[in-house]
């Protein structure tokens, strides 16, 4: 038996790091392509539409298992990491950089703070009415709309450092190894998806007190932003600090909306596929702080001219909230997982239903359940 468990962590952790490999290898990739050429409108969409490629693959993997809550807090937790964690610590860095001790950001951080407000009303439209077609559709335009308009906005300014290591780079990385790169990471993630998903649910979901939302909260922004966070924070620290948290902050914007977009989009899609039913009060809390989240970062974006280390104080201690709100919330398993339109005792049948389906997974494939 011990040795049957070990054997599972070892195919968890092992899935993960493979994933993180994967995801790491595709903005490598992406980010070889954008240094060499000075893509066209089209180019620009095809690229920023590539380094989500494989969030789709892993989330359809995620919903396919029927692992929606996993999905939701995932969704939350990027956001969360992403708008208020590492923005507020590039604000820190950067203001502690700045003899001044305070940062002016340029115009394109106030527009994808703009963006970043249009994507509320949807967030809300969902919580009040559910896992809609529609709303899925809506969210795929603006996913679009968005990389769309941005590729024909103004470019992001780039500091002296990333001009002269661009230019050194073109001469070092051909076109062919940021492809690769690509094709690599994606293959990855495309391999060790479902065994991951299978491997985690299996090994941690039973044996513990906690529901998926608070595992995707925990887990995803890990496995997918962990690159992503690390450099925009490196970045922050650089002598250039006022241009280098104008280029963090407008990518990581851009990177919280394509994700809330493309979330909600293959979550009402697929729910409305699959008939998946609005879990409350789990989802509506964690609809909640995504819509909190969104809102705080987005004025602060769009009606802020300038940033001390106050505000990026403030955010990291809204971040913390979150997460021991998440905690402390999502601990009982079944209790806070019930359809909204349902009773608790007539969920319970439901819910007794999935976890047999869970034991039978786990009579198929020879393990020993832990319930």
């Amino acid at each position: 038996m011990i040795g049957l468990i070990s054997a599972k962590l070892f195919n968890v952790y092992f899935s993960f790091i493979m994933l993180a490999l994967g995801f790491w290898s595709v903005k490598e990739g992406v980010s070889m392509l954008e240094k060499h050429y000075n893509f066209a409108k089209v180019g620009k969409i095809i690229t920023r539409i590539l380094k989500t490629v494989p969030d789709a693959i892993l989330l359809y993997t995620i919903l396919d298992h029927g692992h929606e809550d996993f999905a939701v807090g995932s969704l939350s937790g990027v956001v969360s990491y992403l708008s208020l964690a590492t923005i507020g610590c590039g604000i820190y860095l950067a203001s502690s950089q700045s003899r001044t001790k305070s940062v002016s950001l340029d115009k394109i951080v106030k527009t994808q703070g703009a963006i970043v407000l249009l994507v509320t009303p949807l967030l809300v439209c969902v919580m009040v009415d559910g896992f809609c077609f529609s709303f899925g559709f809506i969210a795929l335009l603006l996913y679009f709309g968005m990389f769309w308009f941005l590729s024909s906005s103004t470019v992001q300014p780039k500091s002296k450092d990333d001009v002269e290591s661009s230019d050194n780079e073109k001469e070092i990385e051909p076109h062919t190894k940021g492809l690769v790169f690509i094709f690599i990471g994606t293959l990855i993630v495309s391999l060790y998806s479902d065994d991951f998903i299978d491997s985690f649910f299996l090994t941690y979901q039973q044996s513990t007190r906690f529901n998926g939302v608070f595992y995707g909260f925990q887990y995803y922004p890990l496995i997918a932003e962990l690159p992503t966070i690390i450099d925009a924070l490196h970045s922050c620290e650089s002598h250039d600090s006022q241009s280098s948290l104008s280029i963090t902050v407008a990518n990581i914007a851009e990177r919280c909306v394509s994700k809330l977009t493309l979330f909600i989009a293959m979550l009402c899609m697929f729910g409305y596929h699959s008939e998946f039913m609005w879990m409350s009060p789990a989802y509506t809390e964690t609809f909640s702080a995504i819509l909190i989240s969104s809102l705080i970062v987005g004025l602060l974006l769009w009606t802020s001219s300038s940033f001390t280390k106050f505000q990026g104080v403030i955010l990291m201690i809204i971040f913390a909230i979150f997460f021991l709100f998440i905690y402390f919330s999502m601990t009982p398993y079944n209790q806070r997982l019930i359809p909204r339109s349902l009773t608790k005792s007539q969920a319970l049948p439901q819910i007794e239903q999935k976890i047999l389906h869970t034991n039978k997974i786990l009579e198929d494939v020879n393990l020993v359940p832990f319930l």
